[in-house]
């Protein structure tokens, strides 16, 4: 067959710590014909399309991405507002339950894809991958109502505005705000 990528593992390190729950060890096309192959349109974790057939290197690809938390956060920023245009340029609907998917999203990298081995890091980055989810939500939500596609208060969350009032109410009788 004819081959026109080669992929490998690749071994991940964030801020030197390394993670192999949080990031595992997924497969990366990095060696290819770039004659052959073309980058998919997607404008944050794109990918290659081709005919071709693409094998499997052996080895591990060392990874050190991200010296700091300030690093991290400034390229989710902006990875995130690309996810928006994304959504956007595909006139994608809102998700329905933002709050819902982020705790999904942290639950499957805390809990499913087991990053509680990993002590406090595995903790910072099931948060940071799950507010990923909410803020790429929230910048789609912006972009929606500045392009005149919904009004400020839509979509509304009934049924987290009715716990927030009850929990508020209940509150307010515990601590009573002071004048």
């Amino acid at each position: 067959p004819d081959v026109t990528a080669y992929q490998i593992r690749r071994k991940e390190f964030f801020f030197g710590v390394h993670s192999p729950y949080t990031h595992g060890s997924g497969w990366l096309v990095r060696l290819l014909r770039t004659d052959r192959v073309q980058w998919n349109d997607r404008l944050v974790h794109e990918g290659i399309v081709t005919t071709g057939s693409v094998r499997q290197l052996q080895g591990m690809l060392l990874h050190y991405s991200k010296d700091s938390i300030a690093d991290y956060l400034a390229t989710q920023n902006r990875y995130t507002s690309l996810e928006a245009q994304e959504l956007a340029k595909q006139n994608a609907l809102l998700l329905r339950r933002p709050l819902f998917e982020s705790f999904r999203t942290f639950c499957n990298m805390y809990v499913y894809k087991g990053a509680y081995r990993e002590g406090a890091f595995g903790l910072i980055m099931s948060v940071f991958i799950g507010s990923y989810t909410f803020q790429t939500w929230a910048k789609h939500w912006e972009s929606d109502l500045k392009a005149g596609r919904l009004p400020a208060t839509n979509p509304r969350f009934y049924a987290l505005e009715a716990l927030a009032a009850a929990l508020r109410s209940v509150w307010i009788r515990l601590r009573p705000p002071r004048d």
